[in-house]
């Protein structure tokens, strides 16, 4: 029987793998406890009132079933929204900061991704909202 060869660990890849160490700026923060980062309360009142308005536009009472189908899909709405406000703001603050030479380096994060797909997502659900209030009328 022959023994497989072990891959010996990357050390750059390694040097990168710091605990919290991507969650420096509060959205990758937020998706794993929550809260919102106190700097950031002024995004929390644009959240609550976004899902007020969602919750105005997409729910319609007496209809048991479809507010039931709406509010998993509002709160994940609500919650990539928060997700996405928190990773813009830092993206563009860390942009602001970054010298004409370094400005390139910035704009190849991968946190701009992550904001794209995001915003992908908070399309998709959108687009879920409004089947859902079609199929269940």
């Amino acid at each position: 029987m022959t023994t497989k060869n072990k891959k010996k660990p990357n050390k750059r890849s390694l040097a990168n793998l710091k605990p919290g160490g991507n969650l420096q700026h509060g959205a990758f923060r937020f998706l794993r406890t929550g809260e919102i980062p106190c700097e950031a309360k002024d995004i929390a009142a644009e959240a609550k009132q976004f899902e007020k308005l969602l919750n105005q536009q997409y729910r319609q009472p007496g209809n048991i079933t479809l507010n039931i189908v709406q509010a998993v899909t509002i709160r994940q709405l609500v919650s990539n929204f928060i997700f996405s406000e928190l990773l813009i703001t830092h993206l563009w603050r860390q942009v602001a900061r970054a010298g004409s030479k370094e400005l390139g380096a910035v704009l190849v994060l991968s946190g701009w991704g992550d904001w794209l797909a995001a915003s992908n997502r908070m399309g998709r659900l959108f687009r879920q909202l409004g089947r859902n209030l079609r199929d269940f009328r």
